[in-house]
């Protein structure tokens, strides 16, 4: 095997890279052409190789769908608590 090539997974193993392709239905009645499903952009995220901590700043936010997933995928954990969203923190929220 040379270097370039991307080892092939053991048959009914895990895949170890991300797919490049994805196949979701369109979004209908989102209120903008062209808006993808939350799916789509957690399959964007993941061939960014996003992770906690990282900062995606989603440039033409239109149905505000990225941005909210971005949140969720990047979202460190509350170091009191423990907890990923500051909504429903049991610390309010105080230690983000």
């Amino acid at each position: 095997m040379n270097g370039h090539r991307a080892m092939i997974p053991e048959r009914n193993g895990k895949q170890l890279t991300p797919k490049d392709f994805i196949v979701e239905p369109i979004t209908l009645k989102k209120g903008l052409v062209g808006a993808k499903p939350e799916k789509v952009c957690r399959w964007i995220l993941d061939l960014l190789n996003v992770a906690e901590g990282d900062e995606v700043v989603d440039l033409y936010p239109g149905t505000g769908i990225m941005g909210r997933v971005a949140q969720e995928v990047t979202a460190l954990p509350c170091y009191v608590c423990g907890e990923n969203d500051k909504q429903t923190c049991s610390c309010d929220g105080l230690a983000y």
